[in-house]
């Protein structure tokens, strides 16, 4: 992926594919408030905060709370992922598929990270209903539309 590209905020509502207001409001409410500095400072976002953004949309159309994305997309161990993902030389994809599995059904919302082959074992331990977004088509959503860009 393109580490290096920094985009402004409406170059990155057209990337993840929402209105400016829209993405202007998810910043408003806490979203990417760890974000790179650059981010902070200049309202530029890189390929991890992209990839957090598309996150975002993704969950919102799960019908995952707003305010347990913002929760998710503020975790460390995400932004690690994804941080190592946009690095990568190769530029496509996780090793293997990455999901995110939330139980926003919860009187706390509960989610986790989890490497395709113990997903099923996760939902199965958890008798509550589970939302599961797969980080793989979330990164590679934002590689092939910042590789289209450059």
């Amino acid at each position: 992926m393109l580490l290096w590209l920094m985009v402004t905020t409406r170059v990155a509502a057209e990337i993840i594919g929402v209105r400016y207001e829209a993405l202007r409001n998810w910043l408003k409410q806490g979203l990417l408030h760890n974000a790179t500095p650059e981010a902070r400072s200049w309202r530029r976002y890189g390929a991890t905060d992209l990839c957090c953004l598309q996150l975002m949309k993704e969950g919102l159309a799960a019908g995952i709370p707003s305010d347990t994305l913002i929760d998710i997309c503020s975790d460390a161990e995400l932004r690690r992922i994804f941080d190592r993902l946009s690095s990568g030389t190769s530029g496509t994809s996780f090793s293997q598929p990455q999901y995110l599995l939330v139980w926003s059904t919860l009187a706390e919302p509960l989610f986790m990270l989890s490497p395709a082959r113990s997903v099923a074992e996760e939902i199965g331990a958890n008798p509550h209903p589970v939302t599961v977004v797969d980080l793989t088509y979330v990164q590679s959503t934002i590689a092939d539309e910042l590789a289209r860009r450059a």
